[in-house]
């Protein structure tokens, strides 16, 4: 998690880390005028960073650095207010290529996109082992 706190990017979309537990995670910002695309709404691409840094934070609490490999998202809603939160759990995969679906969604419930990640463990684990192959 310190790792994942110090980044610059997210941190400056002002994205906070609420919760990390077992390969999951919670992320969420609140939505102000920097967001905004041209229309008032969230931009897509800070959708998409929120997705992604949620995926990171969880896949890199469970096992070696994890990046991402591939993703595929679906926006449903254009939020223009209040808090976005995504929630990431794994989804399957294998050691080396984690899977996570990320699921976005508005401060009224409503959701706003939805995420498949695939990952790509690099580096070695906290315990010093090869990467898997």
């Amino acid at each position: 998690r310190e790792a994942m706190d110090r980044d610059g990017f997210a941190t400056n979309a002002g994205i906070t880390i609420d919760s990390v537990a077992d390969g999951e995670a919670v992320c969420s910002l609140m939505l102000d005028e920097r967001h905004k695309n041209g229309r008032g709404t969230a931009q897509v691409g800070l959708i998409f960073t929120l997705a992604d840094y949620t995926f990171a934070v969880a896949a890199n609490s469970r096992q070696a650095p994890t990046v991402t490999l591939s993703s595929s998202i679906q926006f449903m809603d254009a939020p223009m207010r209040g808090r976005l939160t995504a929630r990431a759990v794994p989804g399957g995969g294998g050691r080396r290529h984690p899977v996570y679906r990320v699921q976005v969604h508005c401060q009224d419930g409503i959701q706003a996109a939805e995420a498949t990640i695939i990952g790509d463990v690099v580096g070695r684990p906290a315990g010093g082992e090869e990467k898997p192959e």
